[in-house]
């Protein structure tokens, strides 16, 4: 990750990690796609308006949208979303991943201390 996405990345995550009402709606959101819905921001957002974003999921509906995590976001292979590249809204996910993960490893952990 390039050291601006990487920022970003860090400073998303502890925003998160503070604050457990936060991260607990981060959590919620499941598998959706989280999107950066800001039409003047083609990089950190969607680049486009909510009516324009509504129509590029009507038109990619069904499709598999592969989401990039860790130092995939900043690839230039990631998908777009909308006409952005939708930085924030792929930081989001790839912290909404990491939290999965290190509540994953917590339970295992705990399930082996128990043996």
């Amino acid at each position: 990750m390039f050291e601006g996405a990487e920022a970003v990345y860090n400073a998303t995550f502890e925003k998160f990690n503070q604050n457990p009402e936060l991260k607990k709606k981060l959590l919620d959101t499941g598998n959706m796609i989280i999107v950066q819905c800001y039409d003047k921001d083609n990089i950190l957002g969607c680049g486009c308006s909510k009516k324009e974003l509504n129509e590029w999921f009507e038109q990619n509906h069904g499709k598999v949208i592969k989401v990039p995590i860790g130092s995939q976001i900043h690839s230039e292979k990631a998908r777009r979303i909308g006409k952005g590249r939708n930085l924030l809204g792929y930081i989001c996910m790839s912290i909404r991943e990491q939290f999965r993960q290190d509540e994953a490893d917590l339970n295992a952990f705990k399930a082996l201390s128990l043996l």
